[in-house]
């Protein structure tokens, strides 16, 4: 095999004024030379930084026969990340559209850099959906795949020991760190405080049917084909057990809200693809708008930790969608 490690030094050097780097860790171009060179790749191209992560560090990879995303997790333990590789491997063998990741040549599936750990997964193209622009095909297609999803996955045994995003772990959380938020972002803190601390006050448990949770069911996430299928689902890092509920009303908080008002109409589209995997209980339908308000103040609270974490404009823009869409749902119990 040709050793591509002179034409990647070159690649570099002609490279190494690029920003890598996120605040909280320091890429530097001979990080990503020794990545690219345990991996039996073809002749490097070109490595851009994927805008959109807002945890997680992406870089795509362009070789002349193939594209890839390395990605450097900001928080996970080696041990979460194997729990997700895991459940990839299960995924794809039921024929679940997620992308591989790959192993080096001594048959690592994690890299190490520094205090971080990083992947190196197969690059996915097709058409990326804004939120604004979300049908109700769309709809039905995110409907049956989460359906899919939590149907393939019923037996799956691992993620009861990752941290939970069920009302619980999210009441933790808030407790935990909201004086970050109020010392960070003060104005905002005082529009928020009042609806986050609603969820202080929320039950926790739920005779409910639980299982894998994805977690993070938004359109960002999903890569369509031009036909308008589903080509992937993206970022099973924050997958963990819990009430299925949870992702079902994650999707419909970010696929079937218009300028933060319900589309009741997506809403029912999207419940009703779902249920021809698997029927909802009588009390998850009772339940569906009490954890749809859920959601949107733990997405709420997220975006209060967003601007911890520093990016101040996503991170209020983020928190104030959740209050918003809070709002109206409460005014239509």
């Amino acid at each position: 095999m040709r050793d591509w490690s002179a034409p990647i030094s070159k690649f570099m050097q002609k490279y190494k004024n690029l920003r890598l780097s996120e605040r909280w860790i320091d890429l530097k171009t001979a990080d990503v030379e020794e990545i690219v060179k345990k991996y039996r790749f073809s002749k490097v191209k070109n490595f851009t930084k994927l805008s959109g992560g807002v945890v997680n560090l992406n870089i795509k990879i362009e070789t002349i026969s193939q594209a890839y995303v390395f990605r450097i997790y900001r928080y996970k333990s080696r041990f979460n990340i194997e729990t997700e590789l895991n459940l990839i491997d299960f995924l794809r063998k039921n024929d679940f559209p997620t992308p591989c990741y790959f192993k080096d040549k001594s048959g690592n599936r994690i890299q190490k850099l520094n205090s971080r750990y990083g992947v190196l997964f197969k690059f996915v193209g097709g058409v990326k959906i804004k939120e604004k622009n979300i049908s109700i095909s769309h709809v039905q297609k995110i409907g049956a795949l989460l359906g899919n999803l939590h149907l393939i996955t019923r037996d799956f045994s691992q993620g009861k020991n990752r941290w939970s995003g069920d009302i619980k772990g999210i009441k933790a959380l808030y407790r935990k760190r909201k004086n970050e938020i109020k010392i960070t972002n003060p104005q905002l803190y005082g529009k928020i405080k009042r609806q986050l601390d609603v969820l202080l006050m929320a039950k926790e448990r739920f005779n409910i049917p639980k299982g894998l949770v994805h977690s993070d069911m938004r359109i960002e996430n999903l890569i369509f084909s031009e036909q308008g299928e589903v080509s992937a689902l993206l970022d099973f890092d924050n997958f963990y057990y819990g009430y299925l509920l949870v992702d079902i009303t994650t999707a419909i908080y970010f696929c079937c809200f218009e300028k933060n008002k319900l589309n009741k109409k997506k809403m029912e589209v999207l419940i009703s693809v779902y249920q021809s995997h698997r029927c909802l209980s009588q009390r998850e339908k009772e339940l569906i708008m009490r954890f749809l308000k859920f959601v949107a103040l733990k997405h709420a609270l997220y975006g209060g930790l967003i601007c911890v974490e520093g990016n101040q404009r996503f991170g209020e823009r983020f928190a104030l969608r959740g209050i918003n869409r809070f709002k109206s749902l409460s005014k239509i119990e």
